[in-house]
């Protein structure tokens, strides 16, 4: 890992020059570049504005490394002492700072904006007030699948100038399903300039590469663009400028928007936006930015090497024992700090896991803490699967969300039941002994419908695969967990 000290890291945004208001951060920083809780380096204006998580890393710079401009009501989160710390708020060391504070002293907005809550960790945006969507009678572009996304994306970064000024409204939500997406507007030359409106739908499951772009986010380079009532889920990564919704807004408007994403630094990375000198309001970032790993050359070398030994060693020396092909490692995995490696013997079939049997969902993102754990102690890697019966949303809500023909289909098996027949809200990737899954994304049933607010009765299924062999074990376990969703 090589640290490069011109790399700039904020939680919201690296680089400010222009507006910023009533938005957050709630970010993990995880690199050894320097970095600051909401905004590396500021001369424009940052206002109620707060960041949650933030860092333990030595080079941690509280809230803002650098400001020349002007900076009012905001406060930060302190992982390290465990305070909220407010100085640029004019709050004596005596008072304590409280969302009645804010409200009563600071003008925070807690009728349509802020959420009233007791504790500033809670602190968020009342949701049922966060979108402002408007129908607009003016002639839109409008996306209702993923092809019709893929087509807009395609011409704007053709250069079209009818794409590139289009106004532009999402009509549903749209999964991408992993696939590798390529920023609207990958230069300057070839910016978005129009308005695009996201009507309160989630563009999720998508991923940006990043090697080959200056500009990575969903959108690459924004030019005098508007970006309204978006929500975002992904995993971003690029050369230069990389944020989660945007690379640069350049002189453009963002609001009411919000991002759940993954970041891989590049030179200047903002969890929401890399450099900003238009105008954001009334936005929020959740999730992770993790270092950049840079491998010298000689290390392809080795790499080579380290192969060709292989391959002749598989030659001279076959192996009797089958070696199946892995299952794809789960992205959202992090290593266990808790943990400490334990060899445990070859010929001993063990697995070992724990995790929350309460699992809280927020309902505005469907995601919620899970901390699965797989201890280093077993041998066994492990997928897992969230599922809820038949039986439990016919209780609940009153279908099971496949259409009426394919539920007859199912219900005519002669050993259907309903107690036993589940759909998956939820599936990982493997994760790996010594690996947490920190948190899981419930999907929405067959028929688009989002599970409503309440407490449900779930099954998680674990599906175990030998660490050395990649083989799946016959046996599999379900147990079960309750979720509640708020």
């Amino acid at each position: 890992m090589v640290q490069n000290e011109d790399n700039m890291i904020g939680g919201f945004v690296a680089i400010n020059t222009g507006i910023i208001t009533n938005s957050y951060a709630d970010t993990l920083l995880d690199s050894n570049s320097r970095l600051a809780t909401f905004c590396f380096q500021n001369t424009g204006k940052l206002k109620r504005v707060f960041s949650k998580k933030g860092s333990k890393k030595k080079n941690y710079v509280k809230f803002c490394k650098q400001n020349n401009g002007l900076i009012t009501d905001y406060f930060w989160y302190n992982p390290i002492k465990n305070t909220f710390n407010h100085e640029y708020m004019d709050i004596t060391q005596s008072e304590k700072l409280t969302p009645l504070m804010l409200k009563e002293k600071y003008q925070w907005n807690f009728i349509n904006v802020w959420k009233e809550v007791e504790d500033l960790k809670d602190l968020s945006f009342d949701m049922k007030h966060f979108f402002e969507i408007k129908e607009n009678s003016e002639k839109a572009i409008n996306i209702t699948s993923e092809q019709d996304l893929i087509h807009f994306a395609k011409n704007v970064n053709a250069g079209k100038e009818e794409y590139k000024h289009a106004h532009v409204v999402l009509r549903c939500d749209i999964d991408l399903k992993g696939k590798k997406w390529e920023p609207i507007g990958l230069n300057e030359n070839c910016a978005f300039h129009g308005s695009f409106d996201g009507q309160g739908h989630t563009i999720q499951n998508f991923k940006v590469e990043g090697k080959t772009y200056e500009y990575a986010g969903f959108f690459g380079y924004l030019k005098g663009a508007q970006i309204a009532n978006l929500h975002i889920d992904c995993v971003v990564g690029g050369t230069r400028y990389v944020g989660s919704m945007a690379g640069v807004n350049d002189g453009g408007v963002i609001y009411s928007s919000y991002a759940t994403c993954r970041v891989h630094e590049g030179k200047f990375t903002g969890g929401f936006v890399a450099k900003n000198t238009g105008e954001i309001h009334k936005c929020f970032v959740e999730g992770k930015i993790n270092k950049k790993l840079i491998i010298f050359p000689i290390i392809f070398g080795l790499i080579l090497l380290i192969l060709i030994l292989f391959l002749l060693i598989k030659v001279l020396f076959p192996k009797t024992e089958d070696v199946y092909k892995p299952v794809v490692i789960d992205p959202n995995v992090v290593k266990d700090d808790q943990e400490s490696e334990v060899t445990t013997s070859g010929n001993v079939n063990k697995a070992s896991f724990d995790f929350s049997q309460e699992i809280i969902i927020d309902y505005d993102t469907m995601v919620g803490s899970f901390d699965f754990r797989n201890p280093t102690r077993g041998n066994h890697d492990i997928v897992i699967s969230m599922m809820i019966s038949d039986e439990e949303l016919k209780n609940k809500i009153g279908k099971t969300g496949r259409s009426e023909s394919e539920q007859n289909k199912i219900e005519k098996s002669s050993d259907y039941q309903a107690q036993t027949q589940y759909t998956v809200l939820y599936k990982s990737g493997l994760i790996q002994r010594g690996y947490v899954l920190p948190v899981i994304q419930l999907a929405s049933l067959d028929d688009g419908t989002k599970l409503p607010r309440g407490n449900y009765q779930a099954m998680v299924k674990l599906e175990f695969y030998n660490s050395d062999t990649n083989e799946k074990a016959i046996m599999s376990s379900n147990l079960p967990v309750e979720i509640t969703i708020q």
